[in-house]
């Protein structure tokens, strides 16, 4: 037999095979992606550009749509342009530069990066947090303000 194949089952659920070079390639190309997230989170050079926001009192999620909003950090600044709502509903941007502070980067079980700093703003404290797995790409996100807890999903990309 020329090629040693591993079965699987595909989506109809009949057996279908991986050739293991296949499998080589998608072990390769996932560490590829593990390590370009690192490179990007310790850099401490990104944006984090949001799809889905939702504030954690009311539940609802909805979608953003605007590829104008993000949250970026660029060294020990960091530039908020994200969409907040709160208890009576009303949707507003938030858009301001604030030194970051207590900023950490802890990888966790070799599995994602948390990321957690604060901001001052206007006399009070914001608190971020930031997930970021190795493996899908889908970052979750967390503001935390004096007015409640916003939480987002998105991506995070190199600052250019």
């Amino acid at each position: 037999m020329l090629f040693a194949s591993v079965a699987t089952c595909g989506a109809m659920g009949h057996p279908r095979t991986v050739a293991p070079d296949s499998l080589s390639h998608r072990a390769q190309r996932d560490a590829q992606f593990a390590s370009h997230v690192t490179e990007v989170v310790t850099s401490r050079h990104y944006v984090f550009r949001p799809v889905v926001m939702q504030n954690a009192a009311l539940g609802a999620t909805r979608d953003t749509y605007a590829y104008n909003f993000f949250f970026s950090l660029d060294g020990s600044v960091a530039t908020m342009h994200l969409p907040f709502e709160f208890v009576n509903m009303v949707i507003y941007t938030e858009q301001f530069d604030a030194p970051v502070d207590d900023y950490s980067a802890t990888l966790v079980d070799e599995a994602y990066w948390r990321i957690l700093c604060t901001l001052e703003r206007e006399s009070s404290r914001w608190a971020v947090e930031i997930v970021v797995p190795l493996d899908t790409g889908e970052v979750q996100m967390a503001v935390v303000t004096a007015d409640g807890t916003m939480r987002y999903i998105g991506s995070l990309e190199e600052l250019r």
